[in-house]
């Protein structure tokens, strides 16, 4: 079907508006069910409603939020110049205060966006509508407690508010509140077909260890739209569920190129032709994950370590000390660094690790613990010898 007609039969099921004259009241009310039950992508929606309302300051609001949601910034900040040009009575108006105050922090203008957080935040309570509540936690994001507050504030205006309902799901950690992630999202109504949130409970549904769910909502999105969520969790099903390595590179790649800057999937690549075999095409992909940041240092060194080239891993781990410290990483690393190393220095093994729990605490033995499964796991080649008697936990890949 023609998307222009597909549109105009959407709006005409949802409004009257085009055809009939209604209240602005109406208007709005009709609109925000239509925005809580359906996922919008594009501002087709709100270009069709301002030929009918032109100087509705709300309908331009939605129109740049969703167009800065979308990350179509340029149309955001051009519809947003043209319609202040044309009603300059309305330019202090909350919706227009909120459009400026988003543009201004997607551009990176913290005196800009500062300044229309303080007028967003001086608007009486009782005045301040859900889309406003909603904006200032975007505004206050990094002030976690104020972002709270606003967030739950939106939601207690509107309960059905699904994009505060999104937003709330991106607050848990995907792996250790995935089933949190879960609740959330599953309860969003069905007729909401977002791309980005079939992908996201594709992830959580994985790293709460349904595997079967998480391909069921990552191929939803992937039909939708390409995202980077949807081929980056099936690479992963791919790669550590189903061993189907050439799928899994496929996918890596295509997530790739989708978006080149997120360093985890290249890692995940590496360890892929890691478990190929292929140890030389594996290492620039981890090089190019390298960030200098504590957690890539473990990871390269990690690497260096299971594919056996311990003279590298003993000089990014001295880099990490010299960088970071006697972080309980960069000492656990050195002891696995030695074992590798020095043969005399396996007698001593049992004894540095029970050292280093004393020292660093349990939650540095579960990460030295989990890291030691995984060398042993891919490094047949090394004795356990007395260390058949501890208990490591099974290795985990996580999105």
């Amino acid at each position: 079907m023609n998307k222009n007609i597909a549109l105009l039969l959407v709006i005409g099921a949802v409004f009257s508006l085009l055809s009939c004259n209604v209240s602005d009241k109406q208007m709005r009310n009709e609109l925000e069910e239509y925005l809580n039950t359906h996922y919008v992508s594009n501002s087709q929606l709100f270009d069709s409603l301002l030929t009918r309302y032109p100087a509705s300051d709300y309908l331009l609001g939605l129109k740049t939020y969703y167009s800065i949601r979308n990350r179509d910034y340029a149309k955001a900040e051009q519809a947003l110049e043209i319609f202040v040009r044309a009603y300059p009575n309305l330019a202090n108006s909350q919706s227009i205060l909120r459009a400026r105050g988003l543009l201004a922090q997607q551009q990176q203008n913290q005196a800009e966006t500062n300044k229309y957080t303080r007028l967003l935040e001086a608007v009486p309570f009782p005045d301040q509508d859900k889309w406003t509540n909603l904006t200032l936690y975007h505004l206050l994001y990094e002030d976690s407690t104020k972002a709270a507050t606003y967030l739950q504030r939106a939601l207690t205006l509107d309960p059905n508010f699904t994009v505060a309902r999104i937003e709330r799901s991106y607050d848990y950690d995907l792996v250790a509140n995935c089933t949190e992630i879960v609740s959330i999202l599953e309860g969003l109504p069905e007729s909401y077909q977002d791309p980005f949130v079939y992908a996201d409970l594709g992830q959580a549904y994985y790293n709460c260890g349904n595997a079967q769910k998480a391909l069921s909502y990552l191929s939803k999105s992937l039909a939708i739209a390409p995202t980077f969520n949807g081929y980056y969790g099936q690479a992963l099903i791919a790669h550590n569920v189903h061993y189907d390595y050439k799928r899994a590179e496929i996918l890596y790649q295509k997530a790739i190129e989708y978006d080149h800057n997120k360093e985890f999937n290249y890692s995940d690549l590496g360890w892929l032709y890691y478990d190929l075999e292929q140890i030389a095409k594996a290492e620039p992909y981890f090089i190019q994950a390298f960030d200098s940041t504590q957690d890539k240092y473990d990871e390269l060194t990690v690497f260096y370590l299971e594919s056996k080239q311990i003279l590298k891993a003993d000089a990014l781990n001295q880099e990490a000390v010299k960088r970071y410290g006697n972080t309980y990483q960069n000492i656990g690393l050195r002891i696995l660094i030695n074992y590798n190393q020095d043969d005399s220095r396996k007698k001593k093994f049992l004894d540095e690790l029970q050292q280093y729990q004393v020292k660093y605490g349990s939650h540095a033995q579960e990460w030295l613990d989990d890291t030691m499964s995984n060398m042993f796991e891919r490094r047949p080649d090394l004795d356990r010898g007395q260390l058949e008697f501890r208990s490591f936990p099974p290795s985990s890949h996580k999105l």
